[in-house]
This record gives C-alpha cells, structure tokens and sequence, in this order.
C-alpha cells in the first residue's frame, strides 16, 4: 500500500509528509487521503466495523501489514494535507473516540507496537 501523509511509532511518534521524503518509507499506518492497492492482494475495507470515515484506513493498513505487507510513504513535490473539522473539534469530531477504541480493540493483540494514527 502506498499513500502521502503516514505516521510511525517506533523510535518515536513521528509523523511522514510525502513532500519531505526523497525516497519510499515504511509506517505503521497511512491516512486515507490517498491509498494506492493492489486489489488482487485480497484485502478488504471493513465497513461493518468502521462504518464512518473514521480510522478504516488505518485499519485498512493494519490488515495489509497483518498479511506480510509493507505500508509506504511515496515522494511528492508537494503536498497539502489539513482536517479543518479536526482541528477545530478534536477527538471528540464525530464518532472519532468510538471508531479509535475499535482499532485499538481489533488490532493491540496482533502489534506489539502502539497503534498509531494519522
């Protein structure tokens, strides 16, 4: 899977622009604004768990790297990515604390790691 914006959590928290990368890097996870799949990898959006626009890229992501694959940031000369409506209301947006507690319920036992989000 290949997207713009990611984020890992290992050393530290650290977010990955596109546009501040010369090279492809692996992340824990991508946000959704772009994902680039190979539909014949097999794997599937889960919508009867992430039925909103919350985390199902994350979780989308979390699957691909469940399934052996690598999540990448790809280079891009520029890249603008802002969520006004998350910056104005935070965590509480939506349904965003439910949609988070779901990932985190669904995917803590199979990474070791924090699961991180975009």
């Amino acid at each position: 899977m290949a997207g713009l914006v990611g984020v890992v959590s290992q050393p530290k928290y650290e977010y990955i622009f596109s546009d501040k990368i010369d090279k492809p890097q692996d992340v824990d996870s991508l946000d959704s604004c772009l994902l680039v799949v190979n539909r014949d990898l097999g794997i599937r959006f889960d919508a009867s768990t992430f039925d909103e626009l919350h985390l199902y890229g994350e979780d989308y992501c979390y699957a691909a790297r469940a399934m052996g694959f690598k999540c990448l940031v790809l280079p891009a000369a520029r890249f603008n990515h802002a969520s006004v409506t998350f910056k104005q209301h935070g965590d509480q947006w939506g349904h965003y604390t439910m949609y988070r507690s779901r990932l985190l319920q669904k995917w803590s036992d199979r990474f070791r790691e924090r699961i991180v989000t975009t």
